[in-house]
This record gives C-alpha cells, sequence and structure tokens, in this order.
C-alpha cells in the first residue's frame, strides 16, 4: 500500500511549523493552493 510505505508518487512530509503531516507537492509545484491548501495546514482541522 503506496501510503503506509509513504512510496506515492507525491510522499508525505512533516511540517515542521505547526508539526504536522502533509502533501509534499506543494514543494514541488510552488503553488500552495495544490491539494487544496494542504502543504500550508490550510483546513486541517475542518477535514
Amino acid at each position: 500500500m503506496p501510503f503506509i510505505s509513504n512510496s506515492l508518487s507525491e510522499p508525505l512530509i512533516y511540517e515542521t511549523t505547526y508539526k504536522g503531516i502533509v502533501t509534499s507537492q506543494v514543494c514541488t509545484t510552488d503553488d500552495v493552493k495544490v491539494e487544496f491548501g494542504n502543504g500550508m495546514n490550510n483546513d486541517h482541522h475542518y477535514h
């Protein structure tokens, strides 16, 4: 299972400012809106 082994095409990373796991796609695309803002911890408390 790619999610458990972290072998997704865009792996998950640990974000150190707010201390959470986010998508790494924001680092590779340079677009903060990708994945609905997940890389910027947008809406983490709502979903």
